[in-house]
């Protein structure tokens, strides 16, 4: 018995998606795309993804449909629209909408990995240069320049190398204590003093923005496969604490009769600017139609903080780099004018 079950990637999952989609809409039945799917997958050599979609081929041989054979080896978000396409009689929409939304997800985790990558690599390389010249610069420096011979620029130099030295470590780690703190409030910290941090602060602001964006993308699949709010609703699994919080209250306000659009702005899971849009949006009599508008300005908004605070971040570590370089040269250099100008007055003298 296997602990853990060998499940397909995301980019695996959009394409098997996508193949079936191709293939059903041909009128070919889903056993037959998936065994010329796995046909090639053998061929390659891929033996985990053969292995998983040769589990899903003996599912279908039982008799299951093919959202039973699926389970496990996709999320449930993926299942439930491959279970209304089969409902419904158009399995390949449904097989495409969740194609469609996990693309989206996927493209949305890619550019917050690019976003901070950048950022994080440059405050490292700040951190690793002032250290290296903190700790072999600066010592050799002090040893062949005398102190009563230097300028208060090289003082103020040396005495922040040797601070940087003493407590650089502690400031390194508090810095990685405080990350890993916010990190770790995200998606698990609520209550009141939570929404006055996702109304303003970074970067719960941003992660209030990215959770929104999932959330309206998976809804605009879901109510496009003519599954109703309220099924979505109930059947949006969440890991997340803050999530939960916000899809129970969704479900406690539609309990109380609530109109969907008045559930999701009461339940606080919509930043004030896709809020006001969705006020707006609310207006239209089509509630499916409003959807898929909202969940597109969620993630361009999402991607403009996300830009904006990768470039300010970028910006401020290259000046910092430009000052301390800067700093150095004139703190050396004022050091060595200081320490010659003093011999040569020592020779002059003689």
């Amino acid at each position: 018995m296997q602990i853990f079950e060998p499940r397909l990637s995301g980019q695996e999952r959009i394409a098997l998606l996508e193949d079936l989609a191709a293939f059903t809409r041909a009128g070919l039945p889903p056993y037959v795309a998936l065994e010329t799917i796995a046909a090639v997958s053998k061929k390659r050599g891929r033996r985990r993804h053969y292995g998983v979609l040769s589990v899903i081929l003996k599912r279908l041989s039982q008799g299951r449909p093919l959202a039973e054979a699926m389970r496990g080896k996709v999320d449930d978000t993926t299942l439930i629209l491959i279970d209304s396409g089969e409902k419904s009689g158009n399995l390949p929409t449904g097989l495409l909408q969740a194609a469609t939304l996990l693309k989206r997800k996927k493209e949305m985790i890619d550019i917050l990995r690019r976003s901070l990558t950048t950022p994080a690599i440059n405050v490292v390389a700040l951190s690793g240069l002032v250290y290296y010249v903190s700790s072999q610069v600066v010592p050799a420096a002090k040893k062949l320049m005398p102190p009563q011979y230097l300028s208060d620029l090289s003082k103020a130099y040396f005495a922040f190398g040797d601070a940087y030295i003493a407590w650089g470590p502690y400031m390194a780690l508090t810095a990685v204590v405080a990350c890993v703190s916010i990190f770790i409030s995200l998606p698990r910290f609520t209550g009141s003093a939570r929404r006055g941090l996702d109304d303003k602060v970074f970067p719960w602001t941003l992660y209030r923005y990215m959770q929104a964006s999932a959330f309206l993308l998976t809804c605009s699949s879901m109510l496009k496969a003519g599954i109703p709010f309220g099924q979505v609703v109930r059947s949006f699994k969440a890991e997340a604490r803050w999530m939960r919080s916000k899809i129970g209250a969704m479900k406690a306000l539609l309990a109380n009769g609530m109109t969907e659009a008045e559930a999701i702005h009461r339940s606080g899971i919509l930043p004030p600017d896709i809020d006001d849009r969705l006020s707006v949006y609310a207006k239209l009599p089509d509630f499916v139609s409003v959807m898929e508008p909202l969940s597109q300005d969620a993630i361009e908004r999402a991607k403009a903080k996300l830009v904006a605070f990768a470039t300010s971040v970028s910006t401020a570590t290259m000046i910092l780099i430009a000052v301390f370089i800067l700093f150095t040269l004139f703190g050396i250099g004022d050091a060595a004018m200081s320490v010659s100008d003093a011999a040569s007055r020592r020779g002059g003298s003689m």
